[in-house]
């Protein structure tokens, strides 16, 4: 198989492939990282699904960029990035909202596959060219797909936010949002180890309860410390769900060394 044509601006750009592969079928594009823990073929909508990022990657500055150079805009509508509703909680202010509509690329549902790919492709290129030697320019803009996925949805029509269930990141495990139908486990794989279970053991460590004691330990919030070890308990058996899946499948036997 070929490199995609735009691998080289953007090395996430090869998921392309598989919307280009799946015909006129509607499909589930994932990444590598995903794990199933329930049943989602009752996943449907109208054009595009995709569920909101943690928070926004590009500035105000990189949008006007965008616009004036590429003429491409994301959705505007307003929403409250969760870390910034996070982080407003924790303080006791109200959240402030942003107008740039920003989603994780991580699980993306596609109807039409082959035509939405084509937008997206070229999104990520010209968006890559804009910031070309410019002083603004970040891997959010030039080697990633996730602004172009977010000007792609606006420019395709029948966008449909995903429900987190089915694109449960880490920041969906720490703050305790309900039961996941796809896990994100999101740079799993930086973590080098022997056996997986070690490795998704490590993972839960550095991206979920550490951050749920620090999360907590700034909070202004009563009860802070009683929803604290709720969120231990939750994200304790969430784990142990992803460690039954591992050793079921026999992950631990695969080299990851190699």
């Amino acid at each position: 198989m070929q490199p995609h044509p735009v691998s080289p601006v953007s090395m996430y750009s090869n998921k392309l492939l598989g919307l280009e592969a799946s015909g006129d079928t509607p499909v589930l594009l994932l990444d590598n990282d995903v794990c199933f823990l329930d049943d989602v073929s009752d996943l449907d909508g109208r054009a595009v699904r995709a569920a909101v990022e943690w928070k926004p990657r590009l500035s105000e500055a990189q949008w006007e960029w965008i616009a004036a150079t590429a003429g491409l805009k994301p959705l505007e509508v307003e929403w409250i990035p969760p870390k910034e509703e996070a982080t407003a909680n924790a303080k006791g202010r109200p959240p402030q909202p942003v107008r740039q509509l920003y989603l994780n690329g991580g699980v993306v549902w596609v109807r039409n596959p082959a035509a939405f790919a084509a937008t997206w492709a070229a999104h990520t290129a010209a968006i890559a060219q804009a910031f070309d030697g410019h002083p603004l320019s970040t891997h959010w803009v030039s080697g990633d797909d996730q602004a172009s996925l977010a000007t792609s949805v606006a420019e395709h029509g029948g966008f449909d936010l995903l429900p987190l269930a089915y694109n449960f990141q880490p920041w969906c495990i720490r703050f305790g949002l309900g039961e996941p139908k796809i896990l994100h486990l999101a740079r799993v794989g930086t973590v080098a180890q022997v056996r997986f279970s070690r490795m998704v053991t490590e993972w839960w460590e550095w991206k979920v309860f550490k951050r749920i004691r620090r999360d907590r330990k700034h909070s202004v919030l009563p009860e802070a410390d009683l929803e604290l070890e709720r969120l231990v308990d939750e994200a304790l058996a969430l784990r142990t769900r992803v460690l039954s899946l591992v050793t079921d499948a026999g992950l631990d036997t695969l080299d990851l060394a190699r």
